[in-house]
């Protein structure tokens, strides 16, 4: 999807957050990530540094995921658990 779409499936579930599922999944944010990897990778770099998923500046017509993101095990296990949102 598009930067306008993902943004908006973003706003519709940032209610998500603080949310925890019956595996125990918790809901720490709701990010906007591009999907083509050189530009993941360099997302979620600057994303685990300070948090921040409004920092870089993509065009409109670049593919995105939305992703629900667990960060308890992130300081524990250096991975990030997420799940990909749809609209």
């Amino acid at each position: 999807m598009n930067l306008t779409d993902a943004t908006r499936v973003r706003e519709k579930n940032i209610s998500l957050i603080g949310q925890t599922n019956d595996l125990g999944f918790t809901v720490d944010d709701v990010i906007v990530v591009p999907i083509e990897e050189n530009k993941r990778k360099e997302f979620m770099n600057d994303y685990l540094m300070d948090r921040s998923n409004i920092n870089v500046h993509y065009d409109d017509n670049e593919d995105f995921e939305v992703w629900a993101v667990d960060l308890k095990n992130l300081e524990e296990s250096g991975r990030i658990f997420y799940s990909i949102l749809l609209d």
